[in-house]
């Protein structure tokens, strides 16, 4: 855990930009909330910059190092750390300014969108700010050295082949840098969030890139960029100086070859899944007028398990209720196994007589979960 706070601090990019949109953002006398607050470094600027009270609210045991660093730098009659999920806190009173780092490599896959949402209804005035304000999301074919390297990896270890590894690595975001000659083509936005009066907390967007030369493909490198106030922007674009995010990586393994001319619409979507999150991405290439499609998933914060369906099962939580052919499709679908044929996906569907094509059923399975289709 210190390790990962350590990159964290040692970003100066990060540290330098909170920092300025801070010392902009808060006013002497606010009452500030800071979420996701970690090591408290964000709620020690807010105090220096006059706010009357800051509440750090931090879930996991880094609060407790918090708490010692915030009395040790005499912030502790200012700054409040509170150990717990911010959706269990109740505070005294609303504040000024909300604040919080809760961005992934590729924006929302900490759930910011969702975690602001609870915080501005709990904590936030009505006429509060928020820092960050927006958040964007950008992404763009490329061709990843790195990717490239750790599938070759696997080709033959000691003479041993290593394929059911290099199936799953299909299926598994990378986060890693990406050199700005690494992309083939120019960014497209894919998501664009403001994090005060945010409601949707997932992606699903369909863009089409339009290759302008000869090129392989491996990958669809995502980043985001976040107004964390008025003129302060902060990023983790390729185009940009390294951070501590890096970029992330959607696989397309094997690599597709493209030619001028040749085109592909790709769709990346994100869905929540109790606490966790899964992407989706879905390839259609245009190669000479000759289609070919591919796709991804992959899963965060959640344990990859046996079966590819497990990641799909409600919580128990859960006050979905299924109808006797949603119950049914649940059993065949949850009995899929990771090297299982779309033939034998379709005669498993035919006991309960779907019309649906096997391929389409999955499909839309992974892409927006079985509960909404059936």
């Amino acid at each position: 855990m210190e390790q990962f706070h350590y990159r964290m601090l040692e970003d100066k990019i990060r540290l330098d930009a909170y920092n300025a949109a801070i010392r902009k953002t808060v006013r002497q006398g606010d009452i500030v909330v800071d979420i996701g607050g970690g090591t408290g470094i964000l709620s020690m600027m807010a105090a220096a910059c006059g706010a009357k009270k800051v509440y750090c609210i931090e879930a996991s045991e880094i609060a407790i190092i918090a708490s010692e660093v915030v009395d040790h730098n005499g912030y502790g009659n200012v700054i409040s750390v509170i150990n717990k999920d911010l959706r269990d806190v109740e505070l005294p009173e609303r504040a000024d300014v909300l604040i919080g780092e809760i961005l992934g490599s590729f924006g929302i896959e900490e759930d910011v969108l969702k975690l602001y949402h609870i915080a501005v209804e709990k904590f936030l005035k009505d006429d509060g700010r928020t820092l960050p304000r927006a958040l964007s999301l950008f992404a763009a074919p490329t061709y990843s050295r790195i990717l490239q390297e750790m599938t070759t990896f696997w080709d033959s270890i000691s003479g041993l082949d290593y394929e059911p590894v290099k199936k799953r690595l299909e299926h598994l975001v990378v986060i890693e840098e990406v050199e700005e000659t690494e992309l083939l083509e120019a960014p497209n936005l894919i998501g664009q969030f403001s994090l005060k009066d945010c409601e949707n907390f997932d992606i699903n967007q369909t863009t089409r890139f339009t290759f302008s030369r000869n090129a392989d493909i491996n990958a669809y490198c995502g980043w985001f960029s976040t107004e964390l106030c008025e003129g302060i922007t902060l990023d983790n674009s390729p185009f940009s100086p390294q951070t501590h995010w890096k970029q992330i990586i959607f696989p397309v393994l094997p690599a597709v070859s493209v030619r001028k001319g040749d085109s592909v619409e790709v769709c990346i979507s994100s869905l929540h899944y109790g606490d966790a999150i899964l992407f989706n991405w879905f390839s259609d290439f245009n190669l000479s007028g000759e289609l070919y499609k591919r796709q991804g998933i992959s899963s965060l914060r959640l344990k990859v398990p046996d079966k590819v369906t497990d990641w799909f099962k409600p919580q128990n939580s859960s006050s979905v209720r299924l109808s006797k052919k949603g119950l049914k499709m649940r059993d065949i679908l949850s009995g899929i196994r990771v090297d299982d044929t779309l033939t034998s996906i379709k005669k498993r569907l035919s006991e309960i007589n779907t019309e649906h094509d096997a391929e389409l059923i999955t499909r839309e399975y992974l892409a927006n979960g079985w509960l909404e289709t059936f």
